[in-house]
């Protein structure tokens, strides 16, 4: 199932069973709150950056989360758009060490995408003008610190946050549920 969301006219999530398509990374603090299921989006309209990237004033993050609360067996699966406000095309980095999407308990950050990405590698994508670059990134529930140091206990039930950022721009947090 696809739609637009009524806030930022992005498609929607898709209905359960989709597989993850990619893993994202990055840093940074910001957003306000939202809810699971429904969009968090941040970023103002901008140019595209002088050093041939996209400024950071013409990204805006999106972050879906198909469900408000996930039973057990369920992996949290969140869908994660960057469109360009820029009158012209510009590049982004995607890439698991850039983009990030972390999960935190009561504000403190308890996983974070980019712990465990593997290599140094960029991914570019050629952002246009209201045109989304998408990932997708799952979440099994582990506990973890940079450097992939994996905690002997996962996350137990309960209220969590979700926010996708860079080192420039965050979307907003979405809460979500774990339930047993």
């Amino acid at each position: 199932m696809t739609g637009r969301s009524p806030v930022s006219g992005l498609p929607s999530p898709r209905s359960e069973g989709g597989q993850p398509t990619a893993s994202a990374s990055a840093s940074g603090r910001a957003g306000a709150a939202g809810t699971a299921g429904t969009a968090g989006t941040a970023g103002t309209t901008g140019a595209a950056g002088t050093a041939g990237g996209c400024s950071p004033q013409a990204v805006v993050l999106s972050l879906f989360t198909s469900r408000a609360e996930y039973y057990g067996g369920q992996d949290p699966e969140f869908d994660l758009y960057a469109v360009s406000t820029a009158s012209g095309d510009c590049p982004f980095d995607t890439g698991q060490k850039k983009l990030q999407v972390v999960v935190m308990s009561s504000g403190r950050i308890i996983w974070d995408s980019a712990d465990c990405a593997r290599g140094g590698g960029s991914r570019v994508a050629e952002l246009r003008r209201g045109v989304p670059a998408q990932e997708t990134v799952s979440w099994n529930r582990t506990i973890s610190l940079p450097g992939c140091v994996t905690l002997a206990s996962g996350a137990r039930p309960g209220t969590y946050q979700v926010q996708a950022r860079t080192a420039t721009v965050a979307s907003p947090v979405l809460t979500f549920k774990l339930a047993h």
